[in-house]
């Protein structure tokens, strides 16, 4: 397959106060990615926990295209990432949901998906209203924290025994093993690495929150692009 895009990443710098230019530790990917926004920033806690998001980066590179008027144009996008079950780059723009009820967006993001299509790739627009969800954007946090924390062996074959009867609350798995130390920690690990996964992801976690075995879905904090 030809090269969808110039394979020169845009720098990323402070030249306008108004970005914010940061980098995000990827579990994942296990590197520090940059960001120019924080829509940017929440998006990648969902890269970072979705289980069929294989590989992903910011700012992979520039498409050159003419528009509807003959213009020679370029565009960078926000990020590339490829599934696991899919070789097709997928490159996502992620905008404020106040941007994208204006005509001439929609018509260049409409441009741009029939260029990347033309190219073998997919094109995605990502609106804050997914990347700024709560309680889900809160909840994701909150397990990227503990996605590094050490899980004894023991306790990982001892959890799944436990929730091979069905799921439990976090009161009712901490009670069960209230002689082991750091339960929710090592809960909220596993979850993270999509061993295990909360019963909704979508609600606050709390002890009343129910965990199970990962069931295998495939796109459990995907948002729908």
């Amino acid at each position: 397959m030809a090269r969808v895009i110039q394979e020169i990443s845009r720098k990323i710098s402070n030249a306008s106060r108004r970005k914010i230019i940061c980098k995000f530790y990827s579990r994942k990917m296990r590197l520090l990615i940059p960001y120019e926004s924080l829509p940017e920033m929440h998006f990648m806690y969902f890269l970072d926990a979705a289980s069929n998001v294989k590989v992903f980066s910011s700012q992979p590179g520039k498409l050159t295209y003419f528009d509807s008027e003959g213009l020679l144009r370029s565009y960078t996008p926000d990020f590339r990432v490829y599934l696991d079950d899919d070789s097709t780059p997928h490159y996502v723009e992620v905008k404020p949901d106040t941007q994208l009820d204006y005509w001439e967006i929609e018509e260049k993001h409409e441009q741009l998906a029939r260029e990347f299509a033309s190219r073998g790739a997919r094109f995605h627009v990502v609106s804050t209203e997914l990347t700024d969800k709560q309680p889900t954007l809160s909840n994701l946090k909150l397990l990227h924290n503990y996605g590094g924390f050490d899980v004894e062996p023991l306790f990982e074959k001892q959890i799944f025994c436990l929730l091979g009867h069905g799921p439990k609350s976090l009161a009712d798995i901490s009670d069960f093993f209230h002689n082991v130390p750091s339960v929710t920690e090592s809960i909220y690990c596993l979850c993270f690495r999509n061993v295990l996964q909360l019963c909704d992801i979508n609600l606050d976690i709390s002890s009343h929150s129910f965990v199970r075995i990962y069931d295998g879905s495939a796109n459990l904090y995907w948002p729908e692009v």
